[in-house]
């Protein structure tokens, strides 16, 4: 079998384009901050998930947004679906890593090198220690690695030395914890000695301002504002305007890093300084409000010792003593979780001024400052909360009843309850599991003639309301005048021969409209019977979560992504793993607290969704180029540099290694085109062929969302 794949810089042609996809995973407190504090997404990376030593010491992105990571066993790579460690001869532990122009320069135990990338797609390691000559290493490990003016710097904690692509000379003797390139120098932190920057004859010069922190240890030099940022294992100090002298920085950070031990720092943006720490995970400073955010094991780090920092495209990456965690620092969605299992599934929620109400299996909590509690006697599962005038209604499995000051007010504890609604006559009505209810001022009663459970009610008008069974049927129900009773009760009939099962109902545009048997339709008072709804018809299997200000949000019922629309311009869809795939399946629910601000139930919790945020990050995605990282058939591995020739007694099964550096897209679609025309996505990172006929191949990879669309870039 002759396979011919059409050659680019990998050895395969390739096809590149993006989806609109929405970017996502979770957890995160604040520093004296409220009980009620959400918490952005956040991935773990175990040491198993990534098959190498728990300690990861130094990280490096490179700008197409691969990560490199020195860990204790190698250099650590992750191309967006896969882990890969590739390991020194001598087995020894990487401690620095630094990406830079193809290269991936390391330093580890009197070894200094770089790796690149070589015709197999794997990595080959560069050793650089001939060219330290009549240098004598003695005990030295390279902690640190930078560029500056084409050349590459490296430290240890007993030389400073400089690599110009030809040759290594040392610069100068002395214990360096820190290097960062600022206002177009190289300083450098000389332990207990100060700072110092490197002049234009390659010596170091003392910065005399940095006087005023010789005697303590600094442990870490960065640039924020365009202000040089100096961290001791207590202090942190910003250099002023004038580069005249080294102030603390105001509020209380110091006394936080007193307690934390400084060991990194990292400029986020302008306005955000993270400051990892050995003790407590790493703190998030805003410079314009002084607001501290801490995060570590308690919200969802794994490990409280930060060893490593760097961030790409919003994306945080945190080396730690145990593990990597990556978090999407500035994410539009925001999480609450109960990690006790006390809450359990949350189903329904109302957001107040200070406090939120949840509905969960477990009973009805409020969440505050103080932390979340349930309400006396709120006990049991509750399916739905309502916010009728100033009353909070909760429709639990064994009764109804009203909250009051954080207290519980028991309206009827005869049955259990699905839903609540105030009619057009400005009378409270309850879906219950055996009818329809009302409440008054001093009363619960039943209306006459309704005998089934009743999940949902909208009105059609002032005396007709349209009731939903919780499993088979809609009713449609009109009352006498004063609501005591049903006078005409009509079995609304499907369009498509089938039952209505789990049906939803609800008033949209003024219109009745139900979603049934994954179908949309809107009744027609004239015709008195169900049309097919045109402006929904292209969302079959989608459901109506929540309608606000003419803004629509549906969920598609086989792959729990959510659809944004306003029905005319604007449309996204936000993946079912921004989510972290936690809806409660089949009782999803979405609430609107303002134009923009939306909360969804989670099984653990709840999260906080930025519409405004959610628009604005469409115009700025970033999808990486997919590449081919490896390709094996049955009994060799071939070079990415030529088109393979596979012999077709081992095309029974041909396998490629794939890669998508970490994007906006977190899939890869392929097409293979020949004899034998496939298409698909990849899992894992892996595509497998198996048994391919004889012939020419060629093979297409690009990035794919889950909407299903792609576009060329």
């Amino acid at each position: 079998m002759k396979a011919k794949f059409f050659t680019c810089t990998n050895g395969f042609y390739i096809r590149s384009t993006i989806c609109c996809i929405v970017l996502i995973i979770s957890i995160f407190h604040s520093f004296c901050s409220t009980a009620q504090q959400l918490n952005p997404p956040i991935q773990n990376y175990s040491s198993i998930a990534y098959d190498a030593a728990s300690q990861n010491w130094d990280i490096s992105i490179d700008e197409t947004g691969m990560i490199y990571v020195a860990n204790n066993r190698g250099l650590l790579i992750f191309n967006g679906q896969t882990w890969k460690l590739f390991s020194l001869n001598s087995g020894a532990i990487i401690r620095s890593v630094y990406a830079y122009k193809g290269k991936i320069f390391t330093g580890s135990y009197r070894e200094f090198g770089y790796w690149e990338r070589n015709d197999m797609g794997g990595y080959s390691y560069h050793s650089l220690n001939p060219l330290f000559k009549d240098i004598a290493l003695g005990d030295e490990e390279f902690w640190g690695i930078m560029a500056y003016n084409d050349s590459i710097y490296f430290r240890s904690f007993g030389a400073l030395y400089k690599y110009d692509g030809d040759k290594i000379i040392k610069i100068s003797n002395g214990v360096f914890t820190g290097m960062k390139v600022f206002q177009n120098k190289l300083w450098v932190a000389k332990g207990r000695d100060g700072i110092f920057f490197l002049n234009h004859a390659d010596k170091l010069q003392f910065f005399e301002p940095s006087s005023k922190l010789t005697g303590n240890t600094i442990a870490d030099l960065e640039v924020h504002n365009d202000q040089l940022i100096a961290g001791t294992r207590e202090q942190i100090f910003y250099l002023d305007k004038k580069n005249d002298e080294f102030n603390l920085m105001p509020g209380k950070l110091n006394d936080v890093i007193e307690k934390s031990e400084l060991n990194k720092i990292l400029s986020l943006d302008h306005e955000n300084l993270i400051i990892g720490t050995l003790k407590n995970g790493f703190l998030k400073w805003n410079r314009n409000n002084e607001g501290i955010q801490v995060f570590n094991r308690s919200n969802g780090l794994q490990n409280n010792t930060v060893l490593a920092l760097d961030v790409f495209k919003g994306q945080l990456w945190l080396g730690l003593d145990n593990g990597i965690d990556r978090m999407d620092i500035n994410s539009p969605i925001k999480f609450y979780t109960n990690t006790t299992g006390e809450l359990g599934a949350v189903y329904d929620l109302i957001k107040e001024s200070n406090k939120i109400y949840l509905a969960s299996n477990t009973g009805v909590y409020f969440l505050d400052e103080s932390g979340l509690r349930l309400i006396e006697g709120g006990e049991g599962h509750s399916w739905n909360l309502a916010k009728i005038g100033d009353k909070v209604i909760s429709n639990s499995n064994s009764s109804t009843f009203e909250i009051l000051n954080n207290k519980l007010k028991i309206l009827d504890n005869s049955t259990g309850s699905f839903h609540t609604t105030l009619s057009p006559k400005n009378q409270i009505l309850v879906g219950t599991y055996t009818g329809i209810g009302v409440v008054t001022d001093s009363s619960f009663y039943k209306i006459d003639n309704i005998g089934f459970p009743v999940k949902k009610m909208v009105f059609e008008n002032e005396n007709v309301l349209w009731a939903a069974h919780p499993y088979e049927g809609i009713y449609r129900v009109q009352f006498s005048e004063k609501l005591n009773k049903a006078v005409r009760v009509q079995d609304v009939p499907s369009l498509d021969s089938l039952k209505h099962f789990n049906s939803q109902i609800y008033s949209i545009n003024n219109q009745i409209a139900v979603y049934s048997n994954q179908n949309w339709y809107r009744y027609n008072v004239f015709k008195d019977r169900l049309e097919v709804f045109e402006e929904l018809r292209d969302l079959k299997g989608f459901k109506l979560l929540e309608e606000h200000d003419s803004k629509y949000w549906f969920i598609n019922t086989q792959s729990d992504d959510l659809f944004f629309t306003n029905l005319k311009d604007q449309e996204f869809s936000l993946p079912a793993w921004r989510l972290e795939n936690r809806l409660v399946k089949g009782y999803e629910q979405m609430t609107a607290v303002s134009d923009s601000i939306y909360y969804i139930c989670l099984k653990d919790g709840f999260a906080r969704v930025d519409l405004a945020a959610l628009m604005k990050e469409q115009h700025q995605l970033f999808i990486a180029e997919p590449f081919v990282a490896g390709f094996q058939d049955a009994n060799k591995t071939y070079s990415l540099m030529e088109k393979p020739n596979i012999p077709h007694k081992h095309a029974g099964l041909v396998t490629l290694d794939l890669g998508l550096p970490f994007s906006d897209s977190r899939n890869i679609a392929y097409r293979l085109v020949g004899n034998d025309t496939v298409s698909g996505i990849v899992e894992n990172g892996e595509l497998i062929f198996q048994n391919l006929d004889y012939g020419d191949y060629s093979l297409e990879i690009y990035p794919f969302g889950t909407n299903g669309k792609d576009f060329k870039t």
